[in-house]
C-alpha cells in the first residue's frame, strides 16, 4: 500500500500524500468531487486554461480521498476550460477526459464523475466525443518533425472558424496552436506543399498527449483536409457531372471507346479539366496523352481518349472542376490544396 501511494504522489509531482488538507482558495474555481465513475477511493484533477494555453495545477496537489470531500482550488482566467479527472483505487488508476466545460461564472462546483457533469453542467468529453472543427488559421511555421519521427509539425494561429463548424476550436481563436498529428499534401520528393505565411483551412480535432504513467501532458491537435480559403461562396464549389464510356469498335484491350461528358455547377462559369491517368495512377498531359480543358457548364464527347474501361491496365479519366475562370494550375499533389473538386471518373 505504501509503495502504491508513493507512486501516486510522485505521479502528481509531490513527495508526500496531501490528504486532509483544506486549500486556501484563490480567485477562480473550487472543485469538489463526487460519484466516482469507476468506484475510485482517491481522486485528483488538472485543468487546461483555454485563455493562457497553460495547464493549471490545483491546490492541494496530490490525491485526495473521495470520502473526505477535500476540494481543489484552481486559478483560472476564463469560465471555459478543459478538465482532466484522475481516479485511483488499489491496483487501478485512470485519467478521464479532458472534458470541455463552461460555467456561468467561476466559483465553487461539484464534479459528478459518473455523469460527467459539473453541478449539472454537461462536460463534452474529448476525444471520445466527436469534436472536429473546421477553421482557418495562419501558418506560422511548418516542418518535418525530425529524424526518426514520421510526421509534420505545424504552428498555426487560429484566425476564424468556418461558420457553423467552429465546435471546440471557437475557444482558441486568436491563439497559436501546434498541430503534430497531420496529413498534409507533399510532392513525390517529400516537399511539403503548404506555404508558410498563408492562411489555410483545415479540419482540427482536439485530444491530449500523456506522460508514461498516463497523466495528461498537454493538449494535442490533429489536422487534415488542408486547403486554401475559398475565394467564392461554398455553393460555387458544388458540381454534378458524369463520364460515360461507349465502346465503338474492337475488343478489350484493343477496343476504341468514346467518352461522353457532362457537368453542371452553381457558379455562372467555371473551369473543367478532364485528366487521363495511366494504369498505375500517374496523370499524363501532352505530348503523351491529351488533357481536356473546358469552360462549364458543358457537355460533349471525347473521341477515343485512349482508355480501356474494365481492363486492369486500361487507364482511366477523372473530371475536376474549379469555380474560377482562371484557377490555380491543376497539379497531381496540389489540386485539393487549391480547391479543385473531383466530380466524376470512368475506368
Amino acid at each position: 500500500m505504501k509503495r502504491l501511494l508513493d507512486d501516486i504522489v510522485l505521479a502528481e509531482g509531490n513527495n508526500e500524500l496531501n490528504v486532509g488538507l483544506t486549500p486556501v482558495a484563490p480567485p477562480g474555481l473550487v472543485l469538489h468531487f463526487s460519484n466516482p465513475k469507476f468506484g475510485a477511493t482517491f481522486w485528483t484533477a488538472r485543468i487546461f486554461d483555454l485563455i493562457t494555453g497553460e495547464g493549471v495545477a490545483g491546490t492541494p496537489i496530490g490525491i485526495k480521498q473521495v470520502s473526505e470531500d477535500i476540494p481543489m482550488a484552481f486559478e483560472l482566467t476564463g469560465d471555459t476550460f478543459l478538465l482532466y479527472i484522475n481516479e485511483w483505487s488499489i491496483g487501478f488508476q485512470t485519467w478521464l477526459g479532458p472534458y470541455l466545460v463552461t460555467v456561468p461564472s467561476l466559483g465553487e462546483y461539484t464534479w459528478d464523475s459518473r455523469e460527467g457533469k459539473l453541478d449539472g453542467i454537461f462536460g463534452l468529453e474529448l476525444p471520445e466525443t466527436n469534436n472536429r472543427s473546421l477553421v482557418t488559421g495562419m501558418v506560422e511555421s511548418i516542418s518535418w518533425l525530425g529524424v526518426g519521427r514520421w510526421g509534420v509539425g505545424i504552428n498555426l494561429t487560429m484566425v476564424r472558424g468556418v461558420e457553423g463548424y467552429e465546435n471546440v476550436a471557437q475557444y482558441f481563436i486568436g491563439q497559436g496552436i501546434h498541430i503534430e498529428k497531420t496529413v498534409v499534401p507533399v510532392s513525390s520528393t517529400g516537399t511539403i506543399l503548404i506555404t508558410k505565411g498563408r492562411e489555410i483551412t483545415c479540419i482540427l480535432e482536439a485530444g491530449y498527449l500523456t506522460t508514461p504513467i498516463g497523466a495528461p501532458k498537454r493538449l494535442a491537435w490533429s489536422g487534415w483536409d488542408f486547403h486554401y480559403p475559398l475565394e467564392y461562396p461554398p455553393e460555387y464549389y458544388e458540381f454534378s457531372g458524369s463520364l460515360i464510356a461507349r465502346q465503338i469498335s474492337g475488343t478489350v484491350p484493343n477496343a476504341i471507346f468514346d467518352v461522353d461528358y457532362s457537368i453542371l455547377g452553381n457558379a455562372p462559369q467555371f473551369t473543367v479539366l478532364i485528366v487521363l491517368y495511366n494504369a498505375i495512377g500517374i496523370p499524363h498531359g501532352p505530348p503523351h496523352y491529351p488533357e481536356y480543358l473546358f469552360t462549364g457548364p458543358v457537355s460533349g464527347t471525347l473521341y477515343n481518349p485512349g482508355i480501356q474501361p474494365g481492363y486492369q491496365f486500361g487507364g482511366y479519366l477523372i473530371m475536376y472542376a474549379h469555380p474560377s475562370p482562371s484557377p490555380p494550375t491543376w497539379g497531381k499533389y496540389t489540386w485539393e490544396l487549391d480547391n479543385w473538386q473531383r466530380v466524376a471518373y470512368v475506368r
